[in-house]
């Protein structure tokens, strides 16, 4: 840090983000951003106590032209394949293409059927936000009040963390008629951390690599909270010893390291500032997290679920979603799950067919409240190996 005293700011350039720009004060760069609020996923703020620097101290200069090649091959195939799920919508719109329409009207149809969990329903708004719709008013509903009207823990973990995740996609208030309070939201998240540091989807059972992740994921906006730095601490140091020789990650339902798993934990690292393909905790025998991910890519740059099992839709998405997330960390720019850049029409009105009727009448949202117990709900869904 320079001494303290009088010094003069210049800016020396502007970034590609143009959110923020490069000042120097003597020979030290300093970010600085708009309104002075930072990006929540710079540096290796997300983890104080590994002492190690994971970001580039210009991002402007990173280059990361081979990781958007892998990426924009991925995104293609996810638009070849058609974005039939809010995971496919949101890897896009992290990877800066368009979400299709016709994602919006099977999402608005979707719900209108009903018997939507808690867990989707969360996926929903997100991939609904990245779309550039406004899940506040999409066809004259409001999709987080009615999220948190119904019962989020019915599906265990994920119900939690994927709510707190659509809260924060879009800076989201709660209702004050609502039960919920992001404060206790994150209380219940924490009540599922096993004394190893692990995550379960289901109270004091196996530990989970992929609940792990997504749990670190959900929390790293609050991880300047002392409770939340300290579970999220013990939830890293878990993933370190839970990595596989070849760098990758098992779930906890199978043997065999699938690329899903290995794609959730570098989204988790990422949104707190943790290099997950330089930090030395995540690197065993010369492989890290990033190199395990691409050994599941196909010559076509699709990824595949398990080793030559051939392309796979949901582990392309999240791959994709992963590989955006790494890049994200590198540029300093915000975590994927963080929507709020995104401008949302104030309305969206789309017509959808009754399901009972076969006529055409406006989307009308109804979140089940349906009870399930052990159901691994990932970004997309999960197959058995």
């Amino acid at each position: 840090m320079p001494a303290a005293g009088d010094y003069t700011f210049t800016v020396e350039k502007k970034t590609a983000d143009k959110t923020q720009a490069l000042v120097n004060i003597g020979e030290i760069p300093l970010k600085v951003y708009k309104d002075g609020n930072a990006p929540a996923n710079t540096g290796s703020g997300g983890n104080p106590e590994s002492g190690k620097k994971n970001a580039e101290s210009n991002p402007a200069s990173v280059d990361t032209s081979d990781i958007d090649k892998i990426i924009s091959a991925g995104a293609d195939y996810i638009t070849q394949k058609g974005v039939n799920d809010w995971g496919g919508a949101l890897a896009l719109s992290a990877a800066g293409r368009s979400v299709p329409e016709s994602f919006l009207d099977s999402a608005a149809q979707e719900i209108n059927g009903g018997d939507v969990l808690p867990t989707h329903f969360a996926g929903l708004i997100i991939g609904i936000k990245a779309a550039g719709a406004n899940p506040r008013s999409f066809n004259g509903q409001d999709l987080i009040a009615q999220l948190l009207s119904s019962k989020i823990g019915t599906t265990g973990l994920n119900g939690y963390t994927y709510t707190l995740l659509a809260l924060d996609s879009g800076n989201y208030d709660i209702p004050a008629s609502s039960s919920y309070t992001r404060e206790g939201i994150v209380s219940s998240i924490l009540s599922y951390q096993l004394p190893n540091g692990a995550f379960t989807l289901a109270k004091n059972t196996s530990p989970d690599s992929d609940m792990t992740a997504i749990a670190i994921t959900a929390l790293a906006p609050y991880i300047k909270e002392s409770r939340v730095k300290t579970a999220v601490n013990a939830a890293v140091s878990y993933l370190s010893k839970a990595q596989q020789p070849d760098g990758g990650f098992l779930p906890s339902y199978s043997a065999k390291e699938v690329d899903e798993s290995t794609a959730q934990v570098i989204i988790a690292l990422s949104s707190i500032g943790i290099n997950p393909k330089t930090d030395t905790r995540f690197i065993k025998n010369g492989k890290s997290a990033i190199d395990a991910l691409l050994s599941f890519r196909t010559s076509h740059g699709a990824f595949e679920h398990i080793k030559s099992g051939g392309a796979d839709y949901a582990a392309t998405e999240q791959s994709v979603l992963a590989l955006c997330a790494y890049r994200s960390l590198l540029k300093s720019s915000p975590r994927v799950f963080d929507l709020s850049g995104i401008k949302s029409d104030d309305t969206t009105t789309i017509r959808v067919e009754n399901p009972e009727t076969g006529g055409n009448v406006p989307f009308a949202a109804a979140a089940a409240v349906i009870s399930v117990s052990l159901l691994a709900l990932l970004i997309s869904r999960k197959k058995s190996v």
